[in-house]
């Protein structure tokens, strides 16, 4: 796969209007966004800082004291191997200003002819132009490439990433943050200006409608609206990294898992369902008469192999005898097999599985990144214990 260089995305016509008309003032100044208010009685003019903070706590600048050089965007090609990918390294690094998605665009663009799978950000920000963050973000959430971002790791293990640079962060699939990085928000303001009550409240109502949007749009809870307009004072709150994990800001390798029951051809089954850097993995199980069943859909490396499947449970792998490899197709193995009964005791005790394809020397696998926990999971390996127990009872005479 090339890289490919989209069209920035459609938007809104109001969104459209919105940005056109304050993408020049964040961090410097504010236009107004409505240019009358409607036929209504002009709104008395309040000081921007009181007004903004009043209305939704929100600003339109860098916070004080974070002040940085304009950002240096950088990248490194790193040619694969036969086990791993090749992969451009971008490092973006100062302060975010108009322009920078042009200039990223540029950089992508000299190494159009190289194969590229995996993209990996690597920011060290301390925010900047609001408007150019988020559409920096959107760009790189259009790149069919896997994309990462990183704050920390290479060689900037305590790099930060506050301000308009959280919503760059957030464009990649797969967002990590090292031990000693930091991510951090703050309540905006803007110095200097003067704006009617009801261009105020306009301005305010547009910018928060896109900021949520935009953090569901990328798996975010929004939630994280609320730590960026409920910070105290005017300085960054660096979210804690548990929060960040909790809220989906930070995903590491798994972006997103789900477990839910389902109707096939009229029998009961748990679908268990895994997105992660690794691939897009799922396993499908019912309860047979004899046991536990399921059949395990696992994406391919490109170097694919055919192997043996294991289940994993509780740090655990254990092997599956009895199993059959039912198709390989669009770079996807499709196993059915029988869970081993000790497997299927402990699988039931942790309420988690996973499943990986090893090669035949054990050195190589691909499938699940480690196991999905679930009560769900636990549950219906419980259930169907209990009914082969009942159809096991000797008949009364």
């Amino acid at each position: 796969m090339h890289i490919a260089l989209p069209a920035p995305l459609a938007r809104a016509t109001a969104d459209r209007r919105f940005r056109r008309r304050h993408r020049r003032g964040f961090g410097i100044e504010i236009r107004p966004v409505l240019a009358m208010l409607g036929g209504s009685e002009p709104a008395p003019m309040l000081p921007m800082p009181w007004i903004a903070c009043l209305l939704l706590s929100l600003c339109l600048a860098l916070a004080g004291g974070l002040r940085a050089a304009a950002a240096s965007i950088e990248s490194e090609y790193v040619a694969g191997d036969p086990l791993s990918p090749p992969v451009l390294n971008i490092y973006i690094r100062g302060e975010f200003q108009n322009g920078d998605i042009a200039r990223l665009r540029r950089e992508l663009a000299r190494h159009a002819d190289k194969a590229v799978r995996d993209m990996a950000f690597y920011f060290d920000s301390p925010g900047g132009a609001l408007v150019e963050g988020i559409e920096m973000g959107e760009f790189i959430a259009t790149l069919p490439n896997t994309t990462q971002s990183h704050v920390g790791g290479r060689n900037a293990g305590s790099a930060i990433c506050a301000s308009a640079c959280v919503y760059a962060y957030l464009g990649a699939k797969f967002r990590y943050l090292a031990p000693r990085a930091k991510i951090g928000v703050h309540k905006f303001y803007m110095e200097g200006k003067s704006m009617r009550g009801g261009e105020a409240l306009a301005l305010s109502q547009d910018l928060s409608g896109m900021i949520v949007s935009y953090l569901r749009e990328r798996g975010v809870d929004a939630e994280f609206f609320q730590d960026i307009v409920s910070s105290t004072g005017d300085g960054i709150y660096w979210v804690p990294h548990e929060r960040l994990a909790s809220l989906r800001v930070i995903t590491q390798d798994v972006r997103g898992q789900t477990v839910e029951y389902r109707n096939l051809r009229g029998q009961l089954t748990l679908n268990i369902e895994q997105d992660a850097l690794v691939g897009y993995n799922a396993i499908q199980l019912s309860c047979a008469g004899n046991g536990m069943t399921g059949t395990a859909f696992l994406q391919e490396p490109d170097n694919a192999f055919e192997g043996v499947l294991m289940l994993h449970s509780g740090g655990v792998d254990y092997p599956v005898l009895d199993q059959e490899l039912l198709s390989r197709r669009g770079r996807i193995s499709t196993i059915g097999f029988r869970v081993p009964a000790q497997a299927a005791r402990m699988i039931m005790r942790n309420a988690s599985l996973g499943a990986k394809v090893f090669d035949r020397r054990g050195r190589m696998a691909f499938g699940f990144y480690g196991d999905v926990y679930d009560a769900r999971i636990g549950e219906i390996f419980w259930n169907c214990a209990s009914v082969i127990s009942i159809r096991n009872l000797p008949a009364k005479r």
